[in-house]
């Protein structure tokens, strides 16, 4: 007798390796340790000794149907399961145990620990040959587990999981965000312990003070204190200190800059307000980094922030500071060789140098210069030509040694936009721009929501814009492979509704992009729907 618990979405498998298929799912098996054969033991092993079987209760789910997955056109994958006893072993895409004739029935279970006590879909009683099991519905892991357990003819059951199969998914979106803050865009959202947390925004009608809080384990949300909270306002920027989340710059309801500027303190759930003295003239829409908890004392816990408007009608700024988080004070960034001021560039921080690409120029036109500044020296210079029409709001990411800059907006009249889907990478350590490939290259977009996570980009949503002036979203994603230097898809299955005017609302887990909320189109209302997508 032996079972086999079938996964939708997925092609062919291998041990421990990754599967990739037709339609873009991918499925890897891992063991608990990174030698899968000292892990999983081996077939051959027949002189080893079976250990008695353990015996525990079966995991009780009262009332609970479970649907029947309907996914279009699913390929197949499947994990052979042989009656259960021993040590799991693993050869090809088979998993099997020893003594395969004592078990009648068995008890199979999916979950995102090894213990399998909360199982995200559970079968019980299986008999016949197979299960279809609907990876959308496996919530966030971000690790994912099968454990089996066989019962006999009497009735008993054993764990025949006491090494459990542990497999990770890619291009899934494993599960939809419940919906309870109001709708949003043009907030900021961290990544925070464990937890991601999204700020401020702007409704349709106003700015926003609230924050609210998402924990994707429970797939729930509270929200944060409102008192010392900061001001009402949109496009502004948050960091993640590592005990604070920082919240600077950003916009009211008649378009005017915020002067104020504040952190919040996860643990407690309390705010206080930073030293404006010496800052920057208040700005927004211009360029933001934290430089990180590690460096020497000259350049760790530190905002850089540098350009932008202080109002919707006022001339760009090319001024900035540097924020000193441990002493909470601010220097100025050095006004030679600085470069002309520029709303919406693209920006990262990496080396020990704010990176800074394209923007927009007061009448809407772009740019294509890049620079850097030197946090210790206090010095800006001029990088090499990156070979980019210009253009301002493209979607950036740091990725190992590469600066990732693409798509973007440049407005040449008042009756002709053109938007981009090309893009370039600049790599800190050669000082070298090169092309990013056109191949499956998504449409072209700005203001995409993004994330990076290992060597991958994630960019999904972001807008565009119709012949007749209409702002629209875009409704797909993609994800560029640094290592392969190659597009591919974002999967549509269970995906929520793509959004623009969310640069800020998507993050990293570090093993997942976490997206929600948005702008559904002109004249449409704001979503208050996300998803978490493993690439």
């Amino acid at each position: 007798m032996r079972i086999f618990l079938t996964l939708i979405g997925f092609g062919f498998l291998s041990a421990c390796g990754a599967i990739v298929t037709e339609n873009g799912g991918v499925i890897d098996t891992r063991c608990d340790v990174d030698d899968c054969s000292a892990a999983l033991g081996s077939s051959t092993n027949s002189g080893a000794k079976t250990p008695e079987p353990t015996v525990k209760k079966p995991i009780p789910i009262p009332g609970k149907v479970l649907p029947k997955p309907v996914i279009p056109k699913p390929t197949v994958v499947t994990f052979a399961i042989n009656a259960p006893e021993k040590a799991l072993t693993l050869e090809s895409n088979v998993v099997s145990w020893e003594k395969k004739d004592r078990f009648k029935s068995f008890n199979v279970y999916v979950d995102n620990e090894p213990s399998c006590e909360t199982p995200s879909e559970a079968f019980l009683g299986v008999s016949e040959e197979s299960r279809a099991l609907d990876l959308t519905k496996l919530g966030y892991g971000p690790k994912y587990y099968v454990c089996v357990e066989g019962i006999d003819a009497d009735g008993k059951t054993s764990d025949a999981s006491n090494s459990p199969i542990e497999f990770k998914v890619s291009n899934v979106w494993v599960q939809r965000m419940s919906q309870t803050p109001a709708a949003r865009a043009g907030a900021s959202a961290v990544w925070a312990d464990d937890k991601y947390m999204i700020w401020g925004g702007w409704d349709g009608h106003n700015a926003l003070n609230d924050g609210h809080i998402y924990d994707p384990k429970t797939d729930t949300w509270r929200a944060m204190n409102m008192v010392g909270a900061p001001s009402a306002r949109y496009r502004h920027f948050a960091f993640w200190t590592g005990e604070y989340i920082l919240i600077y710059g950003g916009q009211d309801k008649y378009g005017s800059a915020k002067s104020d500027h504040h952190k919040y303190h996860v643990k407690t759930d309390t705010w206080e307000s930073i030293s404006n003295v010496g800052a920057p003239l208040n700005q927004f829409a211009g360029a933001a980094v934290w430089t990180g908890e590690t460096g020497d004392s000259l350049t760790r816990n530190r905002m850089i922030v540098w350009s932008g408007m202080s109002c919707a009608t006022c001339q760009l700024q090319s001024v900035g500071g540097v924020y000193n988080f441990e002493t909470n004070s601010w220097t100025p960034t050095s006004s030679v060789n600085v470069p002309s001021p520029r709303s919406f560039p693209n920006f990262s921080f990496v080396d020990g140098k704010m990176l800074i690409s394209g923007g927009g120029n007061y009448n809407g036109t772009g740019r294509s210069d890049s620079h850097a500044y030197d946090l210790k020296a206090n010095t800006w210079s001029n990088l090499p030509a990156s070979g980019m029409v210009a253009r301002y709001s493209g979607t950036d990411a740091l990725i190992g040694d590469h600066f990732i800059v693409w798509g973007g907006a440049y407005s040449r009249t008042t009756t002709d936009y053109r938007f981009y889907n090309d893009g370039v990478k600049y790599n800190y350590k050669t000082n070298s721009f090169s092309a990013l490939p056109l191949l499956n290259s998504p449409a072209a977009r700005t203001g995409a929501g993004r994330a990076v996570i290992g060597n991958k980009f994630v960019l999904f949503g972001g807008q565009t814009i119709t012949p007749s002036y209409e702002i629209l979203p875009v409704e797909d994603g993609a994800v560029y492979d640094l290592d392969s230097s190659t597009w591919r898809k974002v999967s549509s299955l269970n995906a929520p509704p793509a959004t623009y005017g969310v640069w800020g609302h998507g993050v990293s887990t570090g093993e997942a992009f976490i997206y929600w909320s948005g702008n559904k189109g002109s004249g449409k209302s704001y979503s208050q729907e996300g998803g978490i997508y493993i690439p």
